[in-house]
C-alpha cells in the first residue's frame, strides 16, 4: 500500500474587487466618514491524500514443467 500526499497552491494576483476609498455620510449620527480602500485577492490552497494499493505479481515458471 502506497500514500500520496499532493499540496498544491494557486494565487491569482489579478484584483477580483476593488473598492477606492470612498467617503459616507452615516445616517445613524450624521457624521460624514471615510471608509478605507477595499482590495481583494484570491488565493486556493488543496491539499489531496490518496492511497495505492499495490499489487506483488509473483511470475512462476511452472508452464513448461
Amino acid at each position: 500500500m502506497g500514500i500520496i500526499l499532493e499540496l498544491q497552491v494557486q494565487p491569482d494576483f489579478s484584483r477580483q474587487v476593488f473598492i477606492p476609498t470612498t467617503r459616507w455620510n452615516n445616517p445613524y449620527n450624521g457624521q460624514i466618514q471615510q471608509l478605507p480602500e477595499q482590495n481583494i485577492r484570491n488565493l486556493s490552497v488543496e491539499l489531496s491524500v490518496g492511497f495505492r494499493l499495490l499489487r506483488e505479481i509473483v511470475y512462476e515458471d511452472d508452464y513448461y514443467e
